[in-house]
């Protein structure tokens, strides 16, 4: 490794600090996820499965995981989240990184992984919308959310002036939900949450633990 590294220039240098470090963040999410969705425990995800990490700020992609019922205008791509973010870093310091120690030039190299990054932090989002939308299928019972820990994906307003994201396992599915708050203070993202009643059109009311 030490002489692997030692054969990089500056150039190849800055590219691998920026995919090694991208790619353990999007292994450590990719296993999150598959972890939350094949068997997570709703006690085991306070706030570790939002490192997002994705989740983006992803992060990460916005699905309703909500009932059937739900408005289609809610769904959607997210791709500047988080893991869009990294998912990016990850491919740019690779595919920059293979190019330039294939003798590409170096403005062409960059150019290139800035390329193909965007590209893949399309296609990751795409796929992380279908995967979620599948295990959305079981049609989860948002009374089942009551006293269910979770975090906050995008902040939650004060005093129900608006609404954030909230991320728990509800009926062994992870799952994302609409959320208010009666508190006065805004509840930030990551933070930890409890479900304390749910309102209309399946938005969950929380409260900070």
């Amino acid at each position: 490794m030490t002489a692997w590294w030692e054969s990089l220039n500056l150039i190849e240098r800055t590219f691998a600090c920026v995919a090694i470090p991208a790619t353990v963040i999007l292994f450590l999410q990719t296993l999150l996820l598959l972890f939350a969705s094949f068997g997570g425990d709703a006690n085991d995800f306070n706030s570790d499965h939002n490192m997002d990490l994705g989740h983006d700020a992803d992060h990460d992609v916005h699905i309703e995981h909500d009932h059937a019922h739900e408005h289609s205008h809610d769904d959607g791509l997210r791709i500047f989240t988080v893991r869009g973010f990294v998912t990016f870093f990850c491919i740019f310091g690779w595919a920059g990184l293979v190019m330039i120690r294939s003798g590409v030039p170096a403005a062409v190299s960059v150019v290139s992984a800035v390329i193909l990054g965007f590209i893949f932090m399309v296609l990751v989002a795409y796929i992380l919308v279908q995967f979620l939308k599948l295990q959305s299928n079981g049609a989860v019972d948002i009374q089942d959310a009551v006293g269910v820990n979770g975090s906050v994906y995008l902040t939650v307003p004060a005093s129900r002036s608006g609404m954030g994201k909230v991320n728990a396992v509800v009926s062994g599915r992870y799952s994302e939900f609409n959320a208010v708050t009666d508190g006065n203070d805004a509840i930030p993202t990551k933070s930890a949450v409890t479900v304390v009643g749910v309102t209309g059109n399946n938005t969950l009311v929380v409260i900070k633990k």
